[in-house]
């Protein structure tokens, strides 16, 4: 009796189109395979369309956001502070908030105010990771590289006294 012949069956994953967009994200270089799956399982990849506001200024701080693709505009005291593109981290006052509460004054994820408006620019959509108190607290716990990046980022801007990093920085 003659056996078939085995044939060799491959399955391969199908592509994430979040994880590639993940890959695209300066601060994430460097990242394992497992590392990227953590960011994705902790974030979000929002759009937002021309002139929609990520940031509203004096709400309450609830989520990071970094910016994968497009142009934002940050305004506030009358005027216009930066314009931020791909690679700018937005909303660390939220991950200070988050570490360093004042203490016994607030739970674990309350957060401050926000002390900016930040609209999408009005020629095209703005691709952003959002990231949220407890998908951070796991991500510094988790892949503790990424959340170092991300606040030597936010101690960097402090330092310069700069308003945010970025290339289309005004």
């Amino acid at each position: 009796m003659r056996r078939p012949e085995a044939r060799e069956r491959v399955f391969r994953k199908k592509a994430d189109p979040k994880l590639d967009r993940l890959r695209s994200i300066p601060l994430l270089q460097g990242c394992t395979q497992g590392q990227f799956e953590t960011v994705a399982e902790l974030s979000a990849l929002r759009t937002y369309e021309p002139r929609d506001v990520l940031i509203e200024e004096d709400a309450p701080s609830s989520a990071l956001f970094v910016i994968v693709d497009g142009s934002v505009e940050v305004t506030g005291d009358g005027g216009i502070l930066a314009n931020l593109g791909a690679g700018s981290v937005l909303g660390e006052s939220a991950i200070l908030d988050w570490w360093v509460p004042p203490k016994g004054e607030r739970s674990q994820y309350e957060t401050g105010r926000r002390t900016a408006t930040v609209t999408a620019s009005a020629d095209a959509p703005v691709e952003a990771l959002v990231i949220e108190p407890a998908g951070f607290e796991r991500l510094r716990t988790e892949v503790p590289g990424v959340a170092r990046r991300l606040v030597d980022e936010i101690r960097q801007r402090f330092r310069t006294g700069e308003p945010e990093p970025g290339p289309e920085q005004g």
